[in-house]
């Protein structure tokens, strides 16, 4: 019997950590996503009366970002 509550404690623990996992994936990826709209945002407001370099940066990190955060969810689900 002991045998066995053992392994159900471990099972449940196990599943408590791959929850945590989960939710810190979710979240990851929720964040990277954030950045690269308020990156896009930012290119879009300040492409009056500034230089063409810092909004090129801009949309290229945006664009890395949304592409990691794609390639995340795919690889993920």
């Amino acid at each position: 019997m002991e045998t066995i509550s053992d392994r159900l404690e471990m099972h449940k623990n196990i599943g408590i950590q791959r929850d945590n996992w989960n939710k810190l994936l979710l979240s990851s990826v929720n964040m990277m996503t954030l950045s690269a709209s308020t990156m896009v945002g930012l290119a879009a407001v300040a492409s009056t009366g500034t230089g063409a370099k810092s909004l090129v940066a801009l949309k290229v990190s945006s664009t890395i970002l949304y592409m990691a955060s794609t390639g995340l969810l795919l690889f993920m689900n």
